[in-house]
């Protein structure tokens, strides 16, 4: 999918689709349903090109697809880790989005470059009660 890595046990859940918030292009779909722990679908974005206290703002369009139970509700995480390199666990600066709603639904935020940074990862990670988050 274009540079975007699939993390997750079980069936291949992370798949291109043509529903978009335009109807043109592509979305990704990531379907939990069949997966175990934890899933996400993540990129690693050169930043070393950045200063420190530049801005990286991620803008996104997501819709929870899952028809809403009280007792599995399920919503869709947008974060933004920043990182030394891409092989560094230690994250320098985050920020995120949590997206909840069964119509496609605009959000932007932004981490500061803080210094040593030179990787930003971006992370869509569907979660729900079963694994434990929220």
């Amino acid at each position: 999918m274009n540079e975007w890595e699939w993390f997750g046990i079980g069936n291949d859940v992370a798949s291109l689709s043509n529903d978009t918030p335009s109807g043109t292009g592509n979305s990704a779909d990531l379907d939990i349903v069949d997966a175990l722990g934890l899933p996400w679908l993540a990129q690693d974005v050169d930043i070393s090109s950045l200063s420190v206290d530049d801005v990286v703002t991620l803008t996104a369009s997501v819709r929870e697809v899952r028809q809403f139970q009280p007792e599995f509700d399920a919503w869709i995480a947008a974060q933004i880790f920043m990182l030394e390199s891409s092989d560094s666990g230690q994250i320098l600066a985050s920020g995120f989005a949590f997206f909840t709603n069964p119509n496609w639904e605009s959000q932007s935020f932004g981490v500061t470059v803080p210094p040593n940074a030179n990787v930003a990862r971006v992370l869509f990670t569907p979660q729900d009660p079963s694994f434990g988050v929220g």
